[in-house]
């Protein structure tokens, strides 16, 4: 059977594996766990609470549960949109892209976590603002990035897409 290489499957598929990462199935799982538990909670609420004369309680914990709950959707929601790459064309020579890379890794400091033909995984590490899991993916038409943010801070305004996008016109202004 004929296996596809890193960089082709990332491209492919249109986004990156959390699992390269580190993002585990465990940090999945907790978005899971606390959905469940806050459908058990509205469950439980609505069917076991006997509500008693001008007594919000059962009002407020719906709205609570459903706020846990509408934060852990939208935390799945943000995890998957933040694996996708962005893609950024560029008709350069791959073995130049190859020295832009590594230009780029001496510039920012950034850690080389992996790498195989045509795909690198960067870890930049900031103290301030948030660090990034960078990865690069080129080929013939161009550069696919993704920035992922470390422990999974996918709640970040933003600034995620706004790196890669600085990441890019990085690359453009780039000499060789």
């Amino acid at each position: 059977m004929f296996r596809m290489e890193k960089y082709e499957t990332i491209i492919t598929k249109g986004k990156v594996s959390a699992s390269d990462f580190g993002y585990s199935y465990a940090a999945w799982g907790s978005n899971f766990f606390i959905i469940a538990a806050g459908l058990f909670g509205l469950y439980y609420v609505n069917t076991k609470w006997e509500p008693d004369a001008g007594d919000n309680n059962i009002l407020l914990a719906n709205v609570a549960l459903g706020f846990i709950l509408f934060f852990s959707f939208y935390m799945l929601f943000l995890t998957t949109r933040k694996l996708k790459i962005i893609f950024y064309p560029d008709r350069r020579l791959n073995g130049t892209k190859e020295k832009i890379i590594q230009q780029l890794k001496t510039l920012n400091h950034w850690r080389l976590e992996k790498t195989e033909k045509n795909y690198y995984l960067f870890f930049e590490n900031n103290i301030l603002i948030q660090s990034y899991y960078i990865t690069i993916v080129f080929d013939e038409k161009g550069f696919y990035l993704n920035c992922f943010p470390r422990f999974a801070r996918v709640f970040d305004f933003g600034r995620s897409r706004r790196w890669c996008d600085e990441l890019y016109e990085k690359i453009k202004t780039c000499s060789l």
